[in-house]
């Protein structure tokens, strides 16, 4: 939260806007991606079901750690 302050007060203007806009365009594409699974599947929207769906069993458990609210 204060991270982006610090940036504009250190680097100056055109690096914080710089920042402002990439980390928009990655936070924007990031549920872009989402969403056009959400859209895309049959089934429940859950996160855990879409990484196992698309990722398989390896990446699913670490998803079952840490979205376990998510299975219920």
């Amino acid at each position: 939260m204060f991270a982006l302050p610090f940036v504009f007060y250190s680097a100056g203007v055109l690096v914080g806007l710089f920042y402002i806009l990439s980390f928009s365009l990655v936070f924007w594409l990031t549920h872009a991606m989402y969403a056009d699974i959400i859209l895309r599947t049959d089934h429940e929207p859950h996160f855990v079901t879409y990484v196992k769906t698309y990722l398989g069993n390896l990446a699913y458990w670490p998803a079952v750690a840490g979205f376990s609210h998510d299975l219920f």
